[in-house]
């Protein structure tokens, strides 16, 4: 299992890639910070992009609607549909990427998320389970330091949760 920045990773298939990160906050909390759209736009996105949450309906069959903002000239949106929000303690998700009217655009990969929440001895740790059309586009986010960034909004997250009181 490869490391970067405490986060771990693990590719079990060509086309799926697990995602390990634990957290000194209780389980409460992390969850709070996946569903509310204040917080989750303070870290989600790594640096440089801004998340913006146009709409965010955590449940059965909802969706959450954003824009990754770079610059004013520059923003990538985005349509998560919620297929199974269990509680919270577990959710699945198909993410993709859309027009700014909210419409798919097939230029783009989709992938589908498997999101839980688990208490540890020391706080929270979320696995996140993603599976991607191919092996190919596996290997562009690969190539596209996927890892990183992923790492980096978990420094956020991990943050955020450091300085708030929730």
């Amino acid at each position: 299992m490869e490391q970067v920045q405490n986060t771990y990773y693990d590719q079990p298939t060509d086309d799926s890639l697990i995602i390990i990160r634990e957290f000194n906050s209780p389980v409460s909390k992390l969850r709070k910070a996946w569903s509310d759209p204040v917080i989750l736009d303070s870290w989600f996105a790594p640096q440089p992009f801004i998340l913006n949450s146009k709409a965010l309906s955590f449940s059965d069959d909802g969706s959450w609607s954003f824009n990754s903002i770079v610059n004013e000239d520059t923003s990538i949106s985005s349509v998560a549909d919620y297929f199974t929000a269990l509680g919270l303690l577990r959710f699945k998700e198909e993410d993709a990427f859309c027009t700014p009217e909210g419409f798919s655009r097939t230029d783009y990969p989709k992938l589908s998320w498997s999101i839980s929440f688990e208490s540890t001895s020391t706080g929270s740790a979320i696995y996140c389970h993603l599976f991607f059309e191919n092996t190919d586009t596996l290997s562009k986010f690969n190539e596209n330091d996927f890892k990183n960034e992923f790492a980096s909004s978990h420094n956020k997250l991990d943050d955020y949760l450091n300085s708030h009181d929730f």
